[in-house]
């Protein structure tokens, strides 16, 4: 889907369908100016009730996946980066590999070096990864 420049996230939601019946429209803002790459998670009601965290923000510090912090690019198995938006299984396995035949990540432009990841996907995982 193509969208306008300043397009806003319920432009977005619109594109893509609409919302579903279980959505929780008051768990996003729809106002906001929907941006290339990113990742847009609407909760159900009983996730918003509960304050579920959207899926990349459930990993553990140690990058197990199992707890409220960022990903740790270092210890994280291709399952829990997968989590990230914007990796899938091939890029999670090119970061284990990467960071196996070059050692540990220490900045996100030692994530840039690895093959397939650029200037978006770095954007959008920013946020949600350590070392």
């Amino acid at each position: 889907m193509v969208l306008s420049p300043g397009a806003r996230v319920m432009d977005a939601v619109d594109s893509a369908g609409g919302m579903t019946d279980e959505a929780a429209a008051a768990g996003v803002n729809l106002a906001a100016v929907a941006e290339d790459g990113s990742h847009v998670w609407i909760p159900t009601q009983e996730e918003l009730e509960e304050g579920s965290a959207p899926p990349a923000a459930a990993a553990a510090p140690d990058g197990t996946g199992d707890g409220g912090g960022p990903i740790n690019l270092n210890t994280a198995d291709a399952a829990t980066l997968e989590e990230l938006t914007g990796i899938g299984p091939a890029l999670a396995e090119r970061i284990i590999s990467h960071r196996e035949s070059s050692g540990a990540f220490e900045s996100l432009e030692d994530v840039g070096r690895v093959s397939g990841i650029g200037p978006a996907i770095l954007e959008n995982i920013a946020d949600d990864v350590t070392w």
